[in-house]
């Protein structure tokens, strides 16, 4: 059963808080576009080079707009199977547009690349949600269109593939050999999409998030198989409220040209590496000093790595001498206010800053202040 649009919208703004960061400060800008339309509500963000578009995607509908630089937008995807377009993602070599349709779903479980999701042999079981839970079932699909025509030339459900849990897809990278990553905060893992739309999926324990409260409470005493488990006292069968959602794990992901992934995980601010020979070894990165609420990544032209802060805005930007072992923040610079999306081309970062406000109408879209910004990096 699907929640109505009330419910809908109230769940479009809670996500898009997630992504908020709020600061003060005052961001060292090149460039500011204001978009002109305030019922988009924007969640995702890509910066196409070749052409000098902008692509902005939405989740309450699934579209993405073109944004010309007087901040008007125009329709650019409308494609009836895409419900919401959380993450957007360039790919110059290939002049393709990737985007994420991701919400939440299901329940949780573990595997490696290639693994279906079942739990270890002899493992815990992950009990079962309230009957009556109005959590929303969502997609999980990965789509790519021709940058030039708009045509769908991928559609690969990740859903598919994925462990059982609740899923929230967050970030794109693509290495240079076209595998295509997409982190899932929620179920803890990184998937591994080719060409052809083939998936499988790495998962590590050093990924797994802090979503008990979806889980459905505690396997029956002695149940060392998949106990179906009672939900917690206090769960009415809501299982909605986001303060009780735990920590959301893997929040962004990047290919560096070494050979490497990386990823960082939110909930326990730890940046990761993943060497691409050897997807097993996944080492948390030591950065002096520490980064406080990383959350967003991007990597320059000159290999460094932007890392955005969720807590007071800042944008560190990393070197590494000992291939991504250890790094350091080498500046910081000012990102502005309540940036929900970061996309970078050769040395600038470009922040899609979004304030939303209710609609005088509570069933209709709220409305937005969005705004495009240019960031140079020294």
């Amino acid at each position: 059963m699907y929640p109505n649009r009330k419910f809908y919208w109230r769940m479009a703004l809670a996500v898009l808080l997630l992504f908020m960061l709020v600061t003060p400060a005052v961001a060292q800008v090149t460039t500011t576009i204001t978009l002109q339309d305030t019922t988009i509500l924007p969640l995702s963000l890509a910066y196409d080079a070749t052409s000098g578009r902008f692509f902005m995607g939405t989740r309450a509908d699934g579209t993405v707009y073109v944004v010309a630089a007087d901040g008007t937008t125009q329709p650019f995807i409308t494609d009836s199977a895409l419900t919401s377009a959380s993450v957007l993602y360039i790919d110059t070599a290939r002049n393709w547009l990737f985007v994420l349709d991701s919400g939440f779903g299901g329940m949780m479980g573990m595997g490696g690349f290639g693994g279906q999701g079942q739990p270890p042999e002899g493992g815990q079981g992950q009990g079962q949600p309230p009957a009556d839970s109005q959590f929303p079932q969502s997609s999980l699909r990965l789509f790519a269109f021709d940058l030039a025509t708009a045509a769908k030339v991928l559609d690969v459900d990740l859903a598919a593939v994925a462990p059982d849990g609740p899923k929230m897809a967050t970030s794109i990278a693509v290495d240079k050999d076209g595998f295509i990553y997409v982190t899932d905060s929620l179920a803890g893992v990184i998937y591994r999409v080719d060409s052809a739309g083939n998936a499988l999926y790495l998962a590590d324990q050093q990924f797994a998030s802090q979503m008990s409260r979806f889980e459905g409470g505690q396997p029956p005493s002695g149940d060392t198989g998949q106990g179906q488990g009672q939900p917690p006292a206090d769960d009415q069968g809501q299982g909605m409220g986001l303060g009780r959602m735990g920590g959301f794990g893997l929040s962004a992901i990047v290919y560096h040209p070494d050979g490497l992934l990386i990823v960082v995980k939110s909930d326990d601010n730890t940046l990761y590496k993943i060497p691409l020979d050897n997807p097993q070894n996944v080492t948390p990165i030591t950065v002096a000093p520490a980064l406080t609420a990383a959350n967003r990544l991007a990597l320059l032209a000159d290999g460094r790595l932007a890392v955005i802060s969720a807590q007071d805005g800042a944008v560190n930007i990393l070197t590494s001498s000992d291939a991504w072992s250890t790094a350091s923040v080498s500046a910081t610079l000012s990102a502005g206010s309540s940036i929900t999306a970061l996309a970078a081309s050769g040395q600038t970062l470009y922040l899609l800053q979004v304030s939303a406000a209710a609609s005088s109408d509570s069933q209709s879209a709220p409305l937005a202040s969005s705004a495009i910004v240019s960031l140079a990096v020294p």
